[in-house]
C-alpha cells in the first residue's frame, strides 16, 4: 500500500494520554497515530494503528496509550510495517517471528533495516524515539542472552544505514512472555537534539563486559513542536556510571532511578537556554519485574512526580540486576520558551 500524507501547512503537534476505553471507541477518532494497548498479546492490531506490546498492565483495567496528532491521520500496510502518519509525524511498527529463536540476531538486523529504511524513503529525517518489547529479554547465558544478541542486530542495522552514535534516538528495550518482538518508532521531519545524563556513561559507550554490541540509545531526544518542545525520555533505571547500583534494593533502585530522571531532565533544560528550567515531566510508564513491588514503587513515583498519569507495566529489565524501569513524555511549554529568548 502506498503511502500519502496530508500536506504540512505548519508546525506538527503531538499529544499522549492514557485510556481505558474500548480500542474501538478510541480508533474512530481520525486524529489518532497510535494506540498502544497493554497484554499479555504481542500483535497487530486490525486496524494499522492498533499495537498491541506484550506488556500487562498491572495496576487496574488494561490500558491503551493514546498518541493524538493535530490534524487527520493517514494509515497502512507496507509488508510487515504498519504505518500513520500526520502533519510531518510518522508512526511505524512492525513484529519479528522467531523462527528457529537461533536467528534473534538476523531477524533483528532484517526488521531494524526494513523499519529505517521505510523510514528513510518517505524523508522522515529524523528518529525520535524507539520502543523495543521482545520476549524472554534475559534468557541465555554471557553473549548469548538474548538482549545481548537483540543489541547486536540492532548495531548492525544502524551500521549499516550509516547511523552514528550521535544520531541514536531515545529507546527503551523490556521482555515481555509472548512469542513475538514488538519495535516500534516515531520518526519526524524536524530536526532533533539527543541528550546525555551526566550521571551515566553513555549506554553507546559502555565497556566490554556488556556485550559484543553497546545498547544503541540516547538517554533523551528532544522536539519542538507546535507551541512547545517534546522530551522524550529512554528508560531509566539504578545505573551510575555504566554500573548497576543497589542490586536487589528495590528501594535503593528508585531512589537512584529518580534521581537520574531528574538529572536527564536539568540537562534537557542546560541545552536548551540558559534560563530554561527543566522540562516538566507529563506522562510516565513504570515497569516492574516483579508485580509484588506495585504498592512500593507506584507510592515513591507520586511522591516524586504528583499528578502526573503514569502506566504500571510488568516487564522484564534489560539487566537481570534490576528491579524498574522508568520512561516518560515531558515538555517546556511556551511561554517557558518565550521567557528564555527574551531572557
Amino acid at each position: 500500500m502506498s503511502l500519502t500524507e496530508p500536506a504540512l501547512h505548519h508546525r506538527p503537534t503531538l499529544e499522549c494520554g492514557y485510556s481505558t476505553r474500548p480500542a474501538a471507541e478510541l480508533l474512530a477518532r481520525d486524529d489518532v497515530l497510535a494506540l498502544v494497548s497493554s497484554g499479555s498479546g504481542c500483535r497487530p492490531g486490525s486496524d494499522p494503528r492498533h499495537y498491541h506490546c506484550g506488556l500487562p498492565s498491572i495496576a487496574g483495567a488494561p490500558l491503551h496509550e493514546v498518541w493524538h496528532a493535530g490534524g487527520p491521520v493517514t494509515a497502512g500496510r507496507d509488508g510487515d510495517i504498519s504505518w500513520s502518519c500526520s502533519e510531518g509525524v510518522l508512526f511505524a511498527a512492525t513484529w519479528i517471528d522467531e523462527h528457529p529463536p537461533q536467528r534473534q540476531e538476523a531477524a533483528v538486523h532484517d526488521a531494524y533495516r526494513a523499519l529505517l529504511q521505510f523510514v528513510a524513503r518517505r524523508q522522515y529525517n529524523a528518529i525520535v524515539r524507539l520502543w523495543n518489547y521482545l520476549p524472554h529479554i534475559n534468557q541465555g547465558e554471557g553473549d548469548s542472552e538474548r538482549y545481548r544478541r537483540f543489541c547486536l542486530g540492532r548495531q548492525r542495522a544502524f551500521n549499516d544505514l550509516g547511523f552514528s552514535a550521535a544520531s541514536y534516538p531515545a529507546a527503551c528495550a523490556l521482555g515481555h512472555q509472548d512469542s513475538r518482538s514488538i519495535i516500534y518508532l516515531l520518526a519526524a521531519r524536524d530536526p532533533v537534539t539527543h541528550i546525555e545524563n551526566p550521571l551515566q556513561q553513555s549506554a553507546y559507550h559502555y565497556p566490554r563486559q556488556y556485550g559484543p554490541a553497546s545498547p544503541s540509545f540516547a538517554r533523551a531526544t528532544r522536539v519542538d513542536w507546535a507551541g512547545s518542545s517534546a522530551v522524550f525520555v529512554s528508560g531509566t533505571a539504578s545505573i551510575l556510571g555504566h554500573e548497576t547500583r543497589h542490586a536487589g534494593n528495590l528501594a535503593g533502585q528508585l531512589q537512584t532511578t529518580l534521581g537520574n530522571l531528574d538529572a536527564v531532565l536539568a540537562r534537557c533544560g542546560e541545552q536548551a537556554g540558559p534560563h530554561l528550567p527543566p522540562p516538566r515531566m507529563n506522562l510516565l510508564k513504570v515497569y516492574l519485574r516483579h508485580a509484588s513491588d506495585l504498592a512500593a514503587v507506584r507510592d515513591a513515583v507520586q511522591r516524586h512526580f504528583p499528578q502526573v498519569p503514569a502506566a504500571y507495566l510488568r516487564g522484564d529489565i534489560c539487566r537481570r540486576d534490576l528491579l524498574v524501569e522508568i520512561d516518560g513524555l515531558a515538555s517546556f511549554t511556551a511561554c517557558e520558551q518565550g521567557a528564555a529568548i527574551a531572557g
